[in-house]
């Protein structure tokens, strides 16, 4: 008839025709399509267990008596008195498998355990009662737009510099046991960049390290570090301090306060700033019942001041630094700055300020 056969068509469906076995009727088993597909590869893995990790410190607070839970108690364990400040230390570890910060407090506990010794901290409870910490890990949440790292940890110390510092070493001994006892998976001879800020107060080197692969950067500002203050979420709540820093003329500024304003509400109500409440509005209204269960903003505001003066100018500044204790402040410039007159000289000196984290918006 002309037609190709069954056979022939299972004939020429494989490649090697004299390895074909025959089924219980004499014709020869037709292979399955699988076999002729190729397997798909797997996904190589893009992380490496050599890349870079990071280890930044930055001053944020000059006052840890600012945090306090609602019996009134602050925040820090161990801290009942005035002028500790607050610095905060991370360690992250991008394009890294394994990460050294993955589980890092039951690698601090398995740490401190297998050293244990008279004085040393006996776990990871005891070292942050004895160095006042305050461990973060950064949510989903992002209020005003923030860039935070999802689920980066945050230590905050609060003390002196030598606390801190004391902190900083405790976690490259972490770091250095975890490398020597972790077997599954193994950590790789990646590179550790310290990131010192220009405001801690202490130093560093390469000598003060155990662990061998450490680089060290000091005297940087915030904008320059792998992790900045407004990557992760504060000591406590997860809104910053923000501003609204408005250009009136070239002489005159404005500023608007928001955010975190409640634990600053003495030094800003002090400054003759004038506070007004975001208003509830018809859809607001309309979702809920309860308006509380909304977070409706507190504004303080600062009318126009003139910043060739001499007083207002340094008025301005104090408002920005030592009244709110030198909180990290997320200062947003919201119209365009002239150059060559006060204003724009004005917002090049307020960002030399390291706890003033300044941007055109």
């Amino acid at each position: 008839m002309g037609k190709t056969t069954y056979a022939e068509v299972s004939a020429l469906a494989v490649s090697k025709p004299e390895k074909q076995q025959e089924n219980g009727q004499g014709m020869p088993q037709v292979p399955k399509a699988s076999a002729f597909l190729a397997s798909p590869k797997k996904k190589a893995n893009q992380r490496s267990p050599d890349a870079t990790a990071y280890l930044c410190v930055f001053k944020v607070c000059s006052e840890a008596m600012l945090y306090k839970d609602d019996q009134g108690i602050c925040l820090f364990p161990g801290i009942a008195t005035v002028n500790h400040s607050v610095f905060l230390v991370t360690l992250s570890h991008p394009n890294a498998y394994p990460q050294i910060d993955y589980k890092i407090v039951d690698s601090f506990d398995a740490m401190l355990q297998g050293k244990i010794a008279e004085g040393r901290p006996q776990n990871w409870e005891d070292l942050m009662t004895r160095l006042h910490i305050v461990l973060i890990n950064t949510g989903t949440f992002v209020p005003y737009n923030l860039p935070y790292k999802n689920w980066q940890r945050a230590f905050y110390v609060a003390g002196d510099a030598a606390t801190c510092k004391t902190f900083v070493m405790e976690l490259d001994n972490c770091i250095v046991y975890t490398v020597e006892h972790k077997d599954k998976p193994k950590h790789g001879q990646f590179p550790l960049k310290v990131q010192i800020g220009k405001n801690v107060g202490f130093e560093l080197n390469k000598d003060d390290f155990d662990y061998p692969f450490v680089e060290v950067a000091e005297d940087l500002c915030a904008a320059e570090m792998a992790v900045t203050p407004l990557q992760v979420y504060p000591p406590q709540s997860v809104r910053p301090l923000v501003v609204h820093f408005e250009i009136v003329d070239d002489t005159h500024i404005a500023m608007t306060f928001f955010g975190d304003t409640y634990r600053h509400r003495y030094a800003l109500s002090g400054a003759g700033l004038e506070m007004t409440k975001e208003e509830a509005s018809t859809h607001m209204v309309a979702q809920s019942s309860n308006i509380a269960q909304k977070r409706l903003e507190t504004y303080y505001l600062m009318g126009s001041r003139d910043v060739s003066v001499e007083t207002e100018a340094t008025f301005v500044t104090k408002l920005l630094t030592e009244d709110v204790e030198n909180v990290i402040i997320d200062l947003r410039v919201i119209s365009s700055v002239t150059k060559g007159t006060t204003t724009s000289s004005f917002v090049e000196a307020l960002s030399e300020i390291p706890s003033l984290m300044v941007q055109s918006v």
